[in-house]
């Protein structure tokens, strides 16, 4: 069979865009800043480069893409001196998860052989593990420990938020260079050991205990108790280990996308990872997007996606055309024909509920671990088409006894793509369970499989047993055997006409017409219609 000339045309550009979208990115300067993002850990999307939610760090990472590094994430444990010597730094985004003892040992070999060390923690508490959590058994393994269960806090001094303080008690370093104060968010304090402060908090600050709530989760109460550390206490600080360096800060999410530039979280981060691979600061700050589509192994994502897409539209096009034919006429039982409808019915209501409630969450700022507006409209677009086709369906079965197949196509191809999309660029989005999305896209498939298996077994137009003649007058021109299609078209009264044969109904121009079977016909066309729609002939 020969490929239409928009399949080939299909073809071609996905040939042409192959080699600029799949070859890797290795067209850089050579003096590249090469950076690697651990995102071994539990973290949901918490702090990953492809996140794009306010607790995302693709912000982070495009900025130091757009500032002359290059960025790539590990995401399979474990952590060895083998993956991490072909890089220049590594940046530790409050990893989830306790490092063994071998990967804490590789980690300290690839900075004493003169790599650099980003370890960014946060506050945690008794539900998270002991003082050797995570992060901190790396930091104590320098010698650094930053606090377990306490949060900074500055009723004075803060960013209308007690532990969103801010702070201008900056030591002068390439660290800090060209900032004048940092707004350090629901982060720790550290004891830094042989490491050199570069930023204490306020006199009037304090490390405020926390404790469990009923949820699990850690609080604090931000009153000031006698046996909590008083201000000023020391947030980020920095040391010299080997031939290479270590940034130790306290508070994560001064690299996030909802705070990194209201925070000078941007200037700190270039700064850092500048102070590392011994540069100085640099002299202008390029201010980055959300995220760039060369970030990381994104490029080859967008490609997948793209020829998917193609390869999905190609299909589609496809079975339209192929199928854009009559089909054999056959009496379905009623019973089949009513669960046909109830099995559609039943699945346009399982898509509202997947697609549309989630987002009351996903719009709701105030909810920041669920908050993001781009995959609520991706949602929201998804479950208002699969909602109009459906609707389709039901509707012209109740009311036209019809399935028509490309309803059908539609749907199926708008979940496979959808499928896709959550399987390949699922990390740009916040929503921690993704493959809930991606699962149920595929159950949703089942009514429109039913639907074309209905249409291979029945037809498109669904003759009721015992109605056939009911029927009748609801099946379009374009339904009836091509035989009939060019016969004349006469006005006259509903029912049987002279010949003694059935009339098919039509109405054109606001008047009732019947499709008549000119009488030298008869005999040829009784034996056909008999033969694909027996209606109880003698």
């Amino acid at each position: 069979m020969r490929l239409s000339g928009y399949i080939r045309l299909i073809i071609f550009i996905s040939f042409l865009i192959i080699p600029i979208i799949a070859t890797p990115n290795i067209v850089m300067a050579q003096d590249d800043i090469r950076i690697l993002f651990d995102e071994t850990g539990p973290y949901g999307k918490y702090y990953t480069i492809y996140n794009l939610g306010p607790y995302g760090a693709s912000s982070f990472a495009t900025l130091l893409e757009d500032n002359g590094a290059t960025v790539s994430r590990i995401t399979e444990a474990p952590l060895t001196y083998e993956k991490l010597e072909n890089y220049d730094v590594l940046i530790l985004m409050a990893p989830g998860r306790n490092y063994t003892d071998q990967e804490i040992k590789d980690i300290k070999k690839f900075v004493n052989n003169g790599g650099g060390l980003l370890l960014v923690g946060e506050p945690w508490g008794p539900q998270d593990g002991d003082k050797n959590y995570a992060f901190n058994k790396i930091a104590r393994s320098f010698g650094v420990d930053l606090t377990f269960n306490e949060i900074i806090v500055d009723t004075k001094h803060n960013m209308g938020i007690s532990r969103v303080i801010k702070t201008d008690n900056i030591r002068s370093h390439p660290i800090t260079a060209n900032i004048s104060e940092i707004y350090y968010i629901t982060g720790a304090y550290q004891d830094p050991g042989a490491a050199e402060v570069l930023v204490y908090s306020d006199a009037d600050s304090w490390s405020d205990h926390g404790y469990v709530t009923s949820e699990g989760e850690s609080a604090n109460n931000e009153i000031k108790e006698a046996d909590e550390a008083k201000g000023p206490l020391p947030l980020i600080s920095a040391m010299e280990y080997g031939r290479g360096k270590i940034i130790f800060i306290g508070s994560a999410q001064t690299f996030v996308n909802a705070w990194l530039y209201r925070s000078n979280g941007w200037k700190l981060g270039l700064n850092s990872v500048n102070w590392l691979v011994d540069r100085p600061a640099p002299s202008n700050y390029e201010v980055a997007g959300l995220i760039s589509p060369t970030l990381g192994d994104l490029s080859y994502r967008i490609f997948t996606m793209i020829i998917f897409t193609l390869i999905l539209g190609a299909g589609l096009i496809f079975k339209i055309k192929r199928d854009d034919k009559t089909e054999i006429l056959k009496t379905i039982k009623n019973w089949k024909f009513n669960s046909l409808i109830g099995v559609n019915a039943i699945f346009a209501v399982i898509s509202v509920l997947l697609f549309i409630p989630i987002n009351l969450y996903l719009l709701n700022s105030s909810i920041p671990e669920f908050y993001d507006p781009y995959f609520a409209y991706t949602l929201i677009i998804t479950g208002v088409l699969l909602l109009f086709f459906n609707s389709m369906i039901v509707y012209n079965m109740i009311h036209r006894r019809r399935l028509v197949i490309n309803h059908s196509y539609f749907n199926i191809s708008i979940l496979l793509f959808f499928a896709g999309l959550t399987m390949i660029l699922g990390d740009i989005f916040s929503f921690p369970m993704m493959f809930i999305f991606t699962i149920g896209s595929f159950f949703l498939l089942v009514p429109f499989l039913v639907n074309l298996w209905i249409i291979r077994g029945y037809g498109p137009d669904l003759i009721i047993e015992g109605k056939e003649f009911d029927q009748l007058k609801r099946l379009s021109v374009k339904s009836l055997p091509f035989e009939l299609h060019a016969y004349m078209m006469i006005r006259c009264s509903l029912g049987m006409v002279d010949s003694g044969e059935f009339s098919k109904p039509l109405v054109k121009t606001g008047k009732r017409w019947l499709l008549k079977y000119q009488s030298l016909l008869i005999r040829n066309l009784r034996r056909f219609l008999y033969q694909r729609f027996p209606i109880g002939a003698n």
